[in-house]
């Protein structure tokens, strides 16, 4: 299991002796710029994102107080922080905390980093699905991860009964622990769905869910060198000799549970959407979905029986 961002050691002590004889700045906003000063080399922009998420979600300090005394004791830890950002640690697991459709959401390496595509899938679902019209929905987010998706669902649609299932022990562990921390209702437990018989086949659901692996290894190459050093290979690709193995599995998940007139929402490889598309029978509504970038991102079937 890879050690958790909390877990970490304190800053070395060398590192601590140099930056007390540097002139450190005094106040949070001073500290802010000091932080954006040491990662320019990631772009303007890029730098004042990181360094608010190092003040704010690495040591919650509110950077709207800037003008208040930077307090002494955060600064071996901050200037840990700044180090492995700098080594090319990605931002959420060095604070240990992301954002995900108005969450904080506790995340290490154990699972993938949320990301904006995923919240707009969320967001789909959501419209698509006003609480007036579907007030108790059986749900079910096959993958969870961090749980993001379920805990944004349960969140803005309290009364829908939500589950999420993961192969991993340490991602349902992590999925739990944001459960618990944002008091939301929603059940994490172990199944992998390329083994049918660890699936339960009693539940009947009117959503299911899934933002499966779907890079393939031959894609590596084109991907962030931080994403493959750091993020969980085993939620990230699909075997190389059968891509759409899990969107097919899957698939015949949702055709044996699903309730007739329910949904299957898929975020897809941009890829392969036509090919994933062309798994599904005469018995299901299909409509592909772009994402903000105009890409072929998600996948709404409706299921007619």
């Amino acid at each position: 299991m890879s050690r958790r961002s909390g877990e970490r050691g304190s800053a070395d002590p060398i590192c601590w002796s140099k930056a007390y004889r540097m002139n450190l700045p005094q106040s949070t906003r001073d500290v802010y710029l000091f932080l954006q000063q040491n990662l320019y080399g990631q772009g303007e922009r890029e730098a004042a994102a990181v360094a608010r998420a190092l003040l704010e979600d690495g040591l919650g300090l509110s950077y709207a107080r800037s003008t208040e005394r930077f307090p002494e004791k955060h600064w071996p830890r901050l200037l840990q922080m700044l180090e492995e950002v700098l080594q090319g640690r990605p931002v959420a697991y060095v604070c240990g905390k992301t954002w995900f459709y108005h969450l904080p959401i506790h995340c290490d390496e154990r699972v993938l980093i949320p990301r904006p595509e995923t919240e707009e899938l969320v967001h789909h679902i959501l419209e698509d699905h006003p609480p007036e019209r579907f007030p108790a929905l059986q749900v079910l987010d096959i993958g969870s991860g961090s749980g993001c998706i379920a805990l944004a669902l349960k969140k803005q649609r309290p009364n829908w009964r939500v589950r999420g299932i993961d192969l991993s022990e340490d991602a349902l562990c992590l999925a739990r622990e944001n459960a618990q921390a944002l008091q939301l209702d929603v059940s994490f437990d172990w199944a992998d769905v390329l083994r049918p018989e660890t699936l339960d086949a009693k539940s009947t659901f009117d959503l299911v869910i899934s933002n499966p692996p779907y890079i393939s290894p031959d894609e590596a190459n084109q991907m962030d060198a931080s994403v493959i050093k750091y993020e969980p290979h085993l939620a990230l690709f699909a075997p190389r000799e059968d891509p759409l193995v899990f969107y097919r599995t899957i698939l015949a998940f949702a055709e044996r549970q699903l309730k007739k007139g329910g949904k299957l929402y898929l975020e897809l490889n941009a890829f392969r959407a036509e090919e994933v598309k062309k798994l599904f029978s005469p018995c299901w509504q299909q409509e592909i979905r772009l994402d903000m970038q105009g890409k072929k991102r998600f996948l709404l079937a409706q299921f007619t029986g």
